[in-house]
């Protein structure tokens, strides 16, 4: 099972162009994926890290269509043991695209919840600073990440998002191997 969480934006240049701005300014090396140029990726402190242009439809308060871009985070079975610290990852790397490129959007979990929609709001002093409209604040970190913490369903960052899955598969006779831990 994978957990995701993903960025939605918009950009005015071409997505080899986006991912050249974004290495540039993040530090990463995402590059095309198995040589297609519609889609690039890299490891991202040990998650997967990808962007491309997406092309999914609206979905209630998910107004996908609103927006060209994807980035996100993945953490297969795998690399569960990172989960933790996912969220967190993924709310910096929206700041840095904030901060760097101007962009803002919307932060959703696994393609179904929205965890933020942020723009960007004069604040007091009538200086531009990015907003979280699910929030109804101004993003301020770590406050920002506990904000976010709140609205991911419960255990989806640890280990316990996956015991359904793994007794269905135990009891079929498949062997678990959880990461990070002894298995026997």
């Amino acid at each position: 099972m994978s957990i995701t969480i993903d960025y939605f934006f918009n950009y005015d240049r071409s997505l080899p162009q986006l991912a050249e701005e974004i290495n540039l300014q993040m530090g990463c090396l995402l590059t095309p994926y198995q040589r297609s140029r519609d889609d690039y990726f890299c490891r991202l402190l040990g998650m997967e890290f990808d962007l491309d242009t997406h092309t999914l439809i609206n979905d209630g308060e998910l107004d996908f269509e609103t927006y060209r871009f994807q980035i996100g985070i993945r953490t297969a079975f795998p690399e569960a043991d990172f989960r933790p610290i996912q969220l967190s990852v993924m709310a910096c790397a929206v700041y840095a695209l904030h901060l760097r490129l101007g962009i803002t959007g919307i932060l959703v979990f696994d393609v179904q919840r929205l965890l933020a929609r942020y723009h960007v709001k004069p604040g007091p002093n009538q200086e531009s600073y990015l907003f979280d409209e699910v929030s109804n604040e101004f993003v301020q970190f770590p406050k920002h990440i506990n904000d976010l913490m709140t609205r991911m369903p419960h255990n989806s960052l640890g280990p316990a998002w996956e015991e359904p899955t793994i007794k269905l598969l135990e009891s079929e006779g498949k062997r678990i191997e959880i990461p990070g831990k002894n298995n026997v």
